[in-house]
């Protein structure tokens, strides 16, 4: 009687094992952060005076920087302040680009994982410089 019951023991610790080991096996399978490691382009028809705007994330998924680029001048704020969230395919990113300038983009991921198509909110400021998206029609692209 003694040998059954700790075979059962056996049985289960080694079931939690497998499980232990298994422990991604049954969660779900969309993306995470990390989906955005890399550069990604916007690209927009909402204004004319921007003509690139880069955002660079981590292998985390956590913004690093990016790159503003107006006509011939090209600008990298020191410090990106913001996050970035990815709910199944949707995509949700805020960051703070210094001197009240701020970037908000919200979309959905396409399958490839290599497009976002949303919109985005956009206030650069700068001497001479002021240039508004307010919910305008936007995709980002992988680079």
């Amino acid at each position: 009687m003694r040998r059954r019951h700790v075979h059962r023991w056996g049985l289960m610790a080694g079931l939690l094992a497998v499980g232990g080991a298994c422990g991604g096996c049954l969660v779900s399978t969309s993306p995470g952060l990390e989906v955005l490691a890399g550069t990604w382009e916007l690209k927009t028809e909402a204004t004319s005076d921007l003509s690139q705007l880069l955002l660079t994330f981590d292998r985390r998924g956590n913004l690093t920087g990016v790159t503003i680029k107006i006509s011939t001048v090209t600008i990298e704020p020191s410090t990106v302040t913001g996050s970035a969230d990815v709910n199944g395919d949707q995509v949700n990113i805020v960051t703070g680009l210094g001197l009240g300038s701020y970037f908000v983009f919200n979309g959905i991921l396409d399958a490839s994982r290599t497009s976002i198509v949303g919109t985005v909110t956009l206030n650069i400021t700068l001497p001479f410089i002021s240039i508004k998206i307010d919910g305008g029609a936007a995709t980002l692209v992988k680079q």
